[in-house]
C-alpha cells in the first residue's frame, strides 16, 4: 500500500543565503586569482597557488640568485684577470725586455753610449715600479692578498735607496662555484721573486724537551709524532692503565705516568726524550695496547725491569720542533747571546740584541724592531732559523758583532762553509782559466807567495789553501795569517812580519780571483788586510737586477753588464710563467661562465613551466569565472527577494 511521508525537508532562508554568500566569495576569490596571475603573468604567486610546485621554484629561484652572484664575481675576476694579464705583458714583452736589448748591446760603445744608457734603465726601473704598483677597481695587481691598509704603495723605496715589498705571499683567492678557490691576482713574490730565502739556518739549535713542550711539537720517537691514546703500566705484576687521550704537554704525560708508577719509580725528562727509574725490589714494564702507539711514540716501550735500573740508558729523542713560544734555554746548542747580529744592508748597519730575549719571539720581535725589511723565520723542519729579507736593489750581509752570535745560530753569509758559488750575488770566484795561479801575496820583508785556487768550493777551502801555500814557500803561521773577520764579514790577512815591503795582493794574468774574493788590496806599511765582503745577500728580482744594469753600466762594468742581463733574462722566464698560469685561470673563468649560461637557460626553462601563466587559457578561465560570478549575483538577487509568504506556498 502506498503512503505519503508527512516530512518534508526545508531550508531556513537563512541558510540559503549562507551557501549562496560562500559560493560567491569562492567565485570572487578565483577572479582575484586570476586577475593576479594575468596582472603578473605567473601562474604561482603564492605557495597556496600550487603547493607541490612551490618547492622547486623556491629552489630554482635561489640557485639563481646563487649564480647570479657567481657571475658577478666571475665577471669581476675575469676583468681583473684581464688587467693583470695586460700587466705582466707590459712588463716581460716590453720593459724587461727592453732592458735585455740594452744589455746584450753594450759591447763596443763608448763611455757617453752606456750613460745614456744607463738613464734608459733608470727609466724602464720607474715604470717597472708603476706598473708593479697598480691596482685594479682597490685590489692591487701584485700583492696577493693584502689590503690597502699597507698604504698607497706596495712596492716602497726605502732610505737605504732599495725596494720593500710590503704585500703577501700568498694570492687573494675567489670562490669558482664547484671548481673550488681560483687565484683572483699575483704577488710579488710569484711575479718579481721579491724575497731572499739565501740566509738559510746552516745550524740545527737542537730543541730540548721540557715539561711545557706540547705533544703536538714533538715528532717523537718513530717520527710519526704522539699518537695519543692508553697504554699499559705493569708494576709489580699489576697493570694499570694509563690514558693520555686528552694529553697536552709532557708534564701532563709525566704526572699520569708518575701516578701509575706510585712509589715504585718515576718517569722524567732526560736529555733528548724520558726515561723511567724503577726503585729496588720493584718490578715495571710498558707495553702498548693492541695497535696502538702511544708508549712507542714517546720512546718509554720497557720489558719487565728490575730495580734499581734507568730504562733506556739513553732516552730516544722526541725531537722536539721550534715555536715561537720555545725557550732559548731549552736549545741544546751554544749560541753567544750576548755580542748580537750584525746585519748590514745598503749603508745600514743595525745590531739586533739578544741579550734579554728568553723566547724565540723575542729574537724575531728584535729583528722587525730593526725597520730594515728582514725578519726572522722558524725553518720548515722547525730545527732552526731562516733570515728573509723582502728590500730589492741593496746588498744584505749577516755577520759578527765581535762575538759568534752569527755563526753560532747558522746565519752568517760569510762563513767557512759559504760557497765560492754564492759570491757575487751567485756569479761566483771566477779563477784563471790557465795553468798558472790566481794571485801573489806579498809581505813586508820582501818574502812572497802565489795560490791558485783551482778545484777548491769553500771558503774554508780558501783558507786552508792560503796557508799550505804560505807554508810550502816558507812562510810561518806566525808570520803570517788568514781568517774570517771579527767584526762584519770578509777574509783577514794578517802580515806580522818587519820590513819596508807593501803589504799587498795582486793578481796573475787573466784570473779575477783575488777580486772576487775582496782581498786584492795594498795595505802599504800596514799590517792587515781587511778583505771585502763579496758574499752579500741581494734579492733576485726584477728590480735589483734592474738597479744591478744601471750600476754596472755607469762603472763600464762588462762582468756586471752581461751577469745582469743573464739575470733579466730569468726574470721575464718568471713573467712569462705567471703571465701562462693567469691564461690558464682567464680561460676557466671564460669556461665557467659559459657553463652558469648553458645552465641557467635550463633552469630558467624549467622554473617558466613551473611557474608561468598561459595567457590564452587564463583568460578563457577570467571570461568563465564572469560569467559564472554575474550569474551567480542574479540567483543571489532574486533569493533576496524573497518574503516568509514565498516560503509557505
Amino acid at each position: 500500500m502506498n503512503s505519503i511521508s508527512l516530512q518534508t525537508n526545508r531550508t531556513s532562508s537563512l541558510s540559503n543565503t549562507d551557501a549562496f554568500l560562500i559560493g560567491l566569495r569562492r567565485t570572487q576569490l578565483q577572479l582575484q586569482q586570476i586577475q593576479e596571475q594575468v596582472s603578473s603573468q605567473k601562474r604561482v604567486n603564492t605557495a597556496s597557488d600550487d603547493p607541490g610546485a612551490t618547492g622547486s621554484i623556491v629552489s630554482l629561484q635561489s640557485r639563481q640568485r646563487q649564480r647570479d652572484a657567481d657571475n658577478a664575481m666571475l665577471t669581476n675576476a675575469g676583468a681583473m684577470l684581464g688587467v693583470l694579464d695586460n700587466s705582466l705583458s707590459s712588463l716581460s714583452s716590453d720593459l724587461v725586455q727592453r732592458a735585455i736589448t740594452l744589455a746584450l748591446q753594450q759591447n763596443g760603445l763608448s763611455d757617453p753610449e752606456r750613460s745614456a744608457a744607463a738613464q734608459e734603465v733608470d727609466s724602464i726601473l720607474q715604470s717597472v715600479l708603476q706598473v708593479a704598483n697598480g691596482d685594479h677597481l682597490g685590489v692591487w695587481l701584485f700583492g696577493g692578498d693584502t689590503d690597502n691598509s699597507i698604504g698607497n704603495q706596495l712596492f716602497a723605496e726605502t732610505v737605504g735607496g732599495g725596494i720593500q715589498y710590503l704585500g703577501s705571499t700568498s694570492n687573494l683567492k675567489a670562490q669558482a662555484g664547484v671548481d673550488g678557490l681560483i687565484d683572483l691576482n699575483s704577488n710579488g713574490v710569484e711575479a718579481f721573486g721579491t724575497l731572499s730565502l739565501r740566509v738559510k739556518g746552516t745550524k740545527d739549535l737542537n730543541v730540548l724537551p721540557t715539561a711545557q713542550t706540547r705533544l703536538d711539537d714533538l715528532n717523537g720517537a718513530l717520527d710519526q709524532g704522539i699518537r695519543r691514546g692508553t697504554f699499559l703500566v705493569n708494576v709489580d705484576g699489576a697493570a694499570v692503565v694509563v690514558d693520555l687521550t686528552d694529553a697536552n704537554t709532557l708534564g701532563d704525560v709525566i704526572t699520569r705516568v708518575n701516578a701509575a708508577l706510585g712509589p715504585t719509580g718515576s718517569i722524567d725528562i732526560s736529555g733528548q726524550g724520558l726515561a723511567v727509574t724503577v726503585a729496588a725490589g720493584h718490578t715495571v714494564s710498558i707495553s702498548d695496547i693492541g695497535q696502538r702507539n702511544t708508549a712507542a711514540d714517546l720512546g718509554i716501550i720497557m720489558p719487565d725491569t728490575s730495580g734499581p735500573a734507568t730504562v733506556p740508558a739513553v732516552a730516544a729523542d722526541l725531537d722536539p720542533r721550534m715555536t715561537v713560544l720555545t725557550t732559548l734555554a731549552s736549545l741544546g746548542a751554544t749560541v753567544d747571546w750576548t755580542s748580537g747580529l750584525r746585519i748590514s744592508q745598503g749603508s745600514t748597519v743595525k745590531v739586533a740584541d739578544f741579550s734579554s730575549a728568553v723566547t724565540v719571539q723575542d729574537l724575531i720581535t728584535a729583528v722587525d724592531q730593526l725597520g730594515m725589511g728582514v725578519r726572522l723565520r722558524i725553518n720548515d723542519a722547525g730545527t732552526g732559523l731562516d733570515l728573509v729579507s723582502a728590500v730589492s736593489g741593496v746588498k744584505l750581509s749577516i755577520g759578527e758583532n765581535g762575538g759568534t752570535t752569527a755563526s753560532d745560530l747558522g746565519l752568517r753569509t760569510f762563513d767557512l762553509n759559504t760557497s765560492l758559488s754564492d759570491f757575487r750575488y751567485g756569479a761566483g770566484v771566477e779563477a784563471t782559466t790557465t795553468s798558472a795561479n790566481d794571485f801573489t801575496i806579498n809581505l813586508h820583508d820582501g818574502r812572497s807567495f802565489e795560490v791558485k785556487l783551482g778545484g777548491i768550493s769553500t771558503v774554508q777551502e780558501v783558507i786552508d789553501t792560503i796557508n799550505d801555500a804560505a807554508t810550502a814557500a816558507g812562510i810561518d803561521p806566525a808570520d803570517f795569517t788568514v781568517s774570517l773577520a771579527t767584526t762584519g764579514n770578509g777574509l783577514r790577512l794578517r802580515d806580522n812580519t818587519i820590513g819596508g815591503e807593501s803589504f799587498k795582493v795582486t793578481t796573475i794574468g787573466d784570473s779575477w780571483a783575488a777580486q772576487d774574493l775582496g782581498i786584492l788590496a795594498d795595505a802599504g806599511v800596514g799590517s792587515t788586510i781587511n778583505g771585502a765582503d763579496n758574499a752579500k745577500v741581494q734579492v733576485d728580482s726584477v728590480f735589483t737586477n734592474l738597479k744591478a744594469l744601471y750600476d754596472a753600466l755607469e762603472k763600464n762594468d762588462l762582468r756586471g753588464i752581461t751577469f745582469a742581463g743573464e739575470k733579466l733574462q730569468q726574470n721575464q722566464d718568471q713573467l712569462i710563467q705567471v703571465a701562462a698560469s693567469v691564461g690558464v685561470r682567464q680561460r676557466q673563468v671564460e669556461d665557467l661562465l659559459s657553463r652558469n649560461q648553458d645552465v641557467d637557460v635550463m633552469e630558467k626553462q624549467h622554473l617558466s613551466n613551473l611557474q608561468d601563466l598561459d595567457i590564452a587559457e587564463a583568460i578563457t578561465r577570467l571570461s568563465q569565472l564572469n560569467v559564472q560570478y554575474q550569474a551567480s549575483l542574479q540567483i543571489g538577487s532574486t533569493l533576496m527577494q524573497q518574503t516568509l509568504f514565498d516560503f509557505l506556498r
